[in-house]
């Protein structure tokens, strides 16, 4: 039964969603804003060239926003009052300092390491050789990169970088991510009978493996079929095998 009709009565009066903190609020809204961001990535139409180059607009955040909480209380989105634009330029007093905020949780988000050290001991206590375990480590990685719908709204950031916020995001997102991975390439390296050919080091292993997939996932983005490794199992494919050369190139024996 819906809050319009009442059996033929007059319609229900809709309620107001109750009082949130600031911290919830702005977690909404930029919860709200990756949503939209996210099905826009869906729109096969001629619309989605024009989303491509628009700016967030606050009205359909605002309504996702409101659709989180409705949703979160189990109830239906026609029994509340929509929050109010109002509700956002109480914490960001322009849209530039939310969409600037929006960037810097996007980039956060991307910091995430796969696999984990847990996983990565994990496949070392199972007992498969150094070389597989270099293999299995940068499958994980390419897999999740590849498939990370956040990573595909980063990727127009890239092209915004003259802007000193995103830029300051960007570069945060990467170191994080370097200080996260270097434990986990030390124990593969370690286990796979090789270390750091000096002067390299684990970070630069991280930036040239993850430069090649986030690379190949641009090219499999356009055409995952292109990336057939010709000479390979089932399980390689041409991301895998530059990306394991690559790691190769910077390491020696031990």
């Amino acid at each position: 039964m819906s809050a319009e009709t009442d059996r033929g009565q007059r319609p229900r009066p809709k309620r107001r969603l109750g009082r949130r903190s600031v911290e919830r609020t702005r977690e909404l809204m930029i919860d709200a804003a990756v949503n939209v961001l996210t099905r826009s990535l869906e729109d096969a139409t001629d619309h989605a060239l024009a989303v491509a180059v628009a700016n967030i607009k606050v009205p359909d955040v605002v309504a996702e926003a409101t659709r989180i909480e409705v949703a979160a209380q189990g109830a239906s989105i026609d029994e509340y009052h929509p929050m109010t634009i109002g509700a956002l330029y109480q914490i960001w007093p322009t849209q530039a300092d939310f969409q600037a905020d929006v960037v810097l949780h996007i980039a956060s988000v991307e910091t995430e390491v796969v696999p984990t050290s847990d996983t990565t001991a994990a496949m070392i206590a199972s007992g498969i050789t150094g070389h597989e375990l270099l293999r299995r480590t940068l499958t994980e990685a390419w897999e999740f990169t590849r498939d990370d719908r956040v990573f595909r709204i980063l990727l127009a950031c890239y092209t915004r970088a003259a802007n000193p916020s995103i830029r300051a995001a960007l570069s945060h997102s990467y170191l994080s991510f370097v200080a996260k991975v270097s434990e986990a390439w030390l124990a593969t390296l370690s286990h796979s009978g090789l270390r750091v050919r000096p002067p390299y080091t684990t970070e630069h292993i991280a930036r040239a493996t993850a430069a090649v997939i986030e690379g190949f996932t641009l090219q499999w983005i356009a055409d995952p079929e292109a990336l057939r490794d010709p000479f390979a199992e089932s399980d390689w494919d041409l991301a895998i095998r530059t990306a394991v050369a690559v790691a190769v190139a910077f390491t020696e024996p031990i």
